[in-house]
């Protein structure tokens, strides 16, 4: 094992000489090219197998052949012994190169080229040595390096299809091989069903065993076009599905598959949903697999069970906060099942963590534009606000009532304010929470506000209740310009309360820029001493 780990880390030294060592500019031709020459030399010599190359010999030697002949060597026979190695040469095969001045298209085309020549008289046991390579570099190669080979591998197939007779072979070959580089299997599939029907392809599959099976399975399910499907077909799909929710993690079809059967068996409609009421992750998946242009789709298949959907549509928010990002779903349940709204106002009050990455701001800005604006707005108010002392920090109250874009939902967020702020005008407890939503999440609009809400309650007592800055703040840097603000704020309110019933209205307002006054002097006092002690 030592002595492995050694010869790795030589190999890995010397490629990283030469990958390095040729950037250098003030080198000479002639030294380059002995520099180039002296360390192949040493390589083949005491690191490398030339008798019998593995494929990261092959790998080391392809890599001084490409420099050598970049810089103008000329090269031996030592430089080609990487052929000499079957990996190797399928791994060459399989990636597909770029030349500059190629565009992405030629390189496409060439690579399928190369590789349908290359295994034009390929034999079984060709194949059969392909795919074991293929299991051999799935397990060696890096990481960024498996989807070019995974492709190539697709344009292996790809070549074989104008013989169905060999590609079946060939892809039974693959498929005892544990399909490396794991093809989706969606063409391969498709192929099957095209050239041999349904019968044979779930017969194909199912008698094999690899452990991509279930999925290729489903594909077949998936794949079939929609005017084949028969009774036989939709039995196949539910004893499927049935085995597939018994295991601990059950493969979930995409929604238009499940939507697909699921209408065509009431048995397997009310199974689906059963699954997705109970399991969360079930639910995200359902409807993260869904198309913009499918929710119509949803739609219809929940629609004489719109309440379980709302139960769906939560559950999945739980799990994936950006499902529905567009909020576009939650749109078309509305206008079937208002009372979604309520539903999802009770489950975002206790997940507000949630509303910062989820779809709640298009939600809220969207449920100002309906109709039901005001009942709506209502209810979400007393849930989020009425029953939280702590509102004024939550997420979602500052999407509720968040400085709108369009003219006509603002105007309808200070027409709401403002009537409440009027029907509730000798309650200060219930005005102080509307003025707090104001102070806190439309601060520009607060003094019309505060000036409105003294014109139908001037009492002085109920004045100095109400908070005219948010109970929270942060700020970096110096505190002072926060207190400058709120100065110059309490005096253009004074400014602004004109008459004999706002007398004792102007004196509080004098004495509390008189106390911030001092606020401040004390805050430059300690930032100053503060700084004095970091110098």
């Amino acid at each position: 094992a030592q002595m492995l780990k050694l010869e790795n880390s030589i190999r890995g030294l010397s490629f990283s000489r030469v990958a390095f060592d040729l950037t250098i500019q003030d080198l000479k031709e002639e030294e380059l090219k002995q520099y180039l020459q002296s360390d192949f030399n040493t390589i083949y010599d005491f690191v490398i197998n030339k008798n019998s190359p593995d494929f990261f010999d092959a790998k080391i030697v392809a890599r001084y052949k490409a420099l050598a002949e970049q810089i103008g060597i000329k090269v031996d026979s030592r430089y080609m012994i990487s052929e000499q190695n079957l990996e190797f040469r399928i791994y060459e095969m399989l990636r597909q190169k770029h030349l500059s001045g190629r565009t992405i298209d030629e390189d496409e085309r060439l690579h399928k080229e190369s590789i349908s020549k290359e295994i034009k008289e390929y034999d079984l046991n060709d194949f059969q040595e392909l795919f074991r390579a293929c299991s051999f570099l799935e397990q060696t190669v890096r990481d960024n390096e498996k989807w070019s080979l995974s492709m190539g591998l697709d344009c292996v197939f790809k070549a074989l299809e104008n013989d169905c007779v060999l590609y079946l072979k060939a892809l039974e070959l693959y498929i005892h091989e544990n399909t490396p580089f794991m093809l989706n299997g969606y063409s391969q599939i498709k192929y099957m069903l095209d050239h041999i029907g349904y019968e044979q392809t779930y017969d194909f599959i199912n008698n094999n065993v690899f452990d991509k099976k279930d999925y290729w399975l489903l594909l077949i399910w998936e794949c079939i076009p929609e005017e084949n499907i028969d009774n036989k077909i939709v039995g196949d799909f539910k004893v499927y599905i049935l085995n597939s929710f018994k295991q601990e993690q059950p493969i979930i079809p995409a929604t238009q598959v499940f939507i697909r059967y699921g209408e065509r068996d009431s048995e397997i409609k009310k199974l689906i949903i059963n699954q997705m009421m109970t399991n969360l992750e079930f639910s995200a998946r359902f409807l993260d697999y869904a198309d913009l242009d499918e929710n119509e789709i949803i739609i219809k298949f929940f629609r004489n069970d719109i309440d379980s959907l709302v139960c769906v549509y939560k559950n999945a928010l739980s799990v994936h906060g950006h499902m529905d990002y567009s909020g576009r779903l939650f749109k078309k349940i509305f206008d079937q099942h208002p009372t979604i709204w309520n539903e999802y106002i009770d489950w975002i009050k206790g997940k507000d963590n949630l509303a910062r990455e989820s779809n709640a701001n298009g939600i809220f800005e969207f449920i100002w534009s309906t109709d039901k604006w005001r009942e709506c707005v209502e209810y979400a108010f007393k849930i989020l606000v009425d029953t939280d002392k702590l509102f004024y920090i939550k997420t979602s109250v500052r999407l509720l009532f968040a400085n709108a874009t369009n003219e006509t939902i603002f105007e309808r967020k200070r027409t709401w304010l403002i009537e409440k702020l009027r029907e509730n005008s000798e309650d200060i407890e219930k005005c102080k929470k509307f003025i707090e939503v104001v102070v806190n999440f439309l601060p520009d609009w607060k003094l019309v506000y505060i000036l409105e809400f003294l014109k139908f309650n001037k009492n002085l007592d109920a004045f100095k209740q109400i908070y005219l800055f948010p109970l929270s703040c942060s700020w970096s840097g110096s505190r002072i310009p926060l207190v400058l603000e709120k100065i110059e704020f309490l005096k253009l309110l004074k400014d602004n309360l004109k008459g004999i019933d706002y007398i004792d209205h102007r004196k509080y307002l004098e004495d509390y820029c008189m106390s911030l006054a001092k606020d401040k002097d004390k805050v430059e006092l300690e930032e100053y001493l503060k700084n004095a002690d970091y110098a």
